[in-house]
């Protein structure tokens, strides 16, 4: 799928099926915002997703479990 021009927010981006999204999506050409509850894992997956930083949008976004409240603050960074 064609994702160029587009942004996506991926919750649990540092395992899983979080991951695997973010790995497609980039594939794509989309640009992203990752999120995960554990900074260590999505830092990985980022690094390894886009090393050169060109499309991953934002530092990635720690929140904690049950966090989906802070979703709407995470996409405005």
């Amino acid at each position: 799928m064609e994702f160029t021009g587009k942004v996506a927010v991926v919750t649990g981006a540092g395992t899983g099926n979080g991951e695997a999204i973010a790995e497609r999506l980039h594939a794509g050409g989309a640009s992203m915002v990752l999120v995960s509850r554990r900074l260590e894992t999505v830092q990985a997956v980022s690094q390894r997703v886009d090393p050169q930083g060109e499309r991953v949008l934002a530092p990635v976004i720690r929140t904690p479990s049950r966090g989906w409240k802070r979703c709407p603050g995470a996409a405005r960074r």
